[in-house]
């Protein structure tokens, strides 16, 4: 190409730039650094309700009315990711309900033990809100106020024994084996430890987010939940051969890092669909066995012959999102009974595990009568709560859409 002076554009690697890649998104430290971080951010030890709702806010919102109605408009809606790619428009009052149902789970009022269901004819933009939510949450975890930390398991090269802990067998499987559910560095405190870090963590929550000595209910800081069974006999085994030394163990095994949520590498974000029932089974939910592994270790019940990388896993932190919900098979809607109420899913040969994700799921209006019809799902119905998804019907708003 030739420019209005006559000379040729170069293009060369060192002139392109990408806003997706920073050193700082790539951070790995110490368990003891990344304590640090926690005392200028606490929240990176919020809940996935909580980062749900902060990434909704942290773009804003202003007052509009209609008929005399006066509601809030959610600037997230108009996807300021994209510059208005998948901006929703015209239904205002159903989305400022769904937001306020993020708000009621992220000040644990009962809305986190809920699956959110969008409930609306086809075409009505239910696929398109829950990708917006999606791509919002994944972008916020790349600012400084969204950061999200994870861990992995180092052991030196040399260390027979510690490789043998870790499940790495071969020289392929390297030295470091990363937390397959992403789960926070703080689920690896004791529980008695756990209560003191939350004491710490709120006083420093009142004191940079307080008003007028309120303490604000959205950022509470609790750690809940048990460590996934790969991380919960890694850590009892290290425990063990430093005989009750778990702080030597944290120190000297642990390495936390920095990750980013996204969809296409499966951090963060869960998706599900169905499917004919000889093609789906409840492995892609909850993971499966890795049948290497068995070879190596020689039980199909240890954590390290298993693949924790189902849908409930990975969206660790995050969201998970299934689409045409009522159109699964009722074996698959009872996964779901156990990960809104308690929060817990239980894999093939495995205890109940904690999870720590935004449910949400979508639904057409037949599949959904199906459903309040069916006594059998009644306790499925109780743990769902329905925000309606309409047509626009303002003819002003439906021509931004075209």
């Amino acid at each position: 190409m030739v420019n209005q002076e006559g000379s040729k554009k170069s293009l060369t690697l060192d002139g392109l730039k990408s806003k997706g890649f920073s050193e700082k998104l790539y951070w790995r430290g110490t368990f003891e650094d990344f304590l640090e971080i926690a005392a200028e951010h606490p929240l990176v030890a919020e809940s996935a309700h909580q980062k749900m709702y902060r990434s909704a806010m942290v773009h804003g919102f202003r007052q509009t009315s209609w008929l005399g109605i006066q509601h809030p408009h959610y600037n997230l809606f108009d996807d300021p990711i994209e510059d208005g790619k998948d901006a929703v428009f015209g239904i205002d009052i159903h989305l400022a309900k769904l937001i306020s149902k993020f708000r009621a789970a992220a000040e644990r009022r009962g809305q986190e033990d809920r699956f959110i269901l969008l409930h609306g004819p086809v075409g009505s933009s239910k696929s398109t809100i829950t990708r917006l939510l999606k791509k919002n949450l994944c972008w916020f975890t790349t600012t400084d106020d969204g950061a999200y930390y994870s861990y992995s398991w180092v052991v030196d090269p040399s260390d027979h024994e510690g490789r043998l802990i870790l499940g790495l067998m071969d020289e392929a499987d390297g030295n470091e084996k990363a937390c397959p559910c992403h789960e926070i560095p703080f689920k690896l405190l004791p529980e008695d430890t756990r209560r003191q870090t939350e004491e710490v963590l709120n006083d420093i929550v009142l004191e940079k987010y307080g008003k007028n000595g309120e303490f604000p209910e959205d950022k509470s800081i609790k750690i809940d939940g048990v460590l996934c069974p790969f991380c919960r006999q890694v850590f009892n085994s290290l425990v063990e051969r430093h005989n009750g030394d778990w702080k030597a163990v944290l120190s000297k095994y642990i390495r936390v890092r920095r990750i980013v949520f996204s969809e296409e590498d499966r951090v963060g974000v869960g998706s599900f669909r169905p499917k004919d029932e000889k093609n789906q089974d409840s492995t892609e939910l909850s993971g499966d066995i890795n049948y290497r592994k068995i070879a190596q270790i020689g039980s199909e019940s240890d954590p390290r012959a298993f693949n924790f990388d189902g849908e409930f896993q990975v969206s660790g932190g995050g969201m998970f999102y299934v689409e045409e919900v009522c159109k699964l098979d009722k074996a698959f809607l009872y996964d779901f009974l156990g990960a809104t109420q308690e929060h817990e899913i239980k894999p093939k040969r495995f205890r109940v595990m904690s999870v720590d994700t935004v449910l949400i799921g979508s639904t057409n209006n037949p599949e959904f009568e199906k459903l309040v019809n069916d006594d059998t799902m009644e306790a499925f119905r109780d743990r769902t709560t329905k925000i309606d998804i309409p047509y626009v019907i303002r003819v002003s708003e439906e021509m931004k859409i075209y």
